[in-house]
């Protein structure tokens, strides 16, 4: 959604998300925004569970939520 809205407003987007079963449905609809642009300048998949990742590099410290950080 906010890449169709940020390619719509020809501001530069990048999607780094987590190479899961939802990676296929979100990676097509990407492509479909890439106007030329090279793909692997914006659209990366390099963590296998990102919000694992997220938490594992910070999420919880800044976090106002509570977020269970003992992955």
């Amino acid at each position: 959604m906010f890449a169709k809205i940020a390619d719509g407003l020809g501001i530069l987007w990048c999607c780094v998300g987590g190479d899961d079963d939802n990676r296929s449905k979100v990676e097509n609809k990407l492509r479909n925004l890439l106007n030329g642009a090279v793909e692997t300048d914006q659209i990366l998949f390099p963590y296998r569970n990102i919000d694992i990742s997220l938490l594992q590099n910070g999420l919880c410290a800044i976090s106002r939520i509570p977020l269970s950080c003992d992955t």
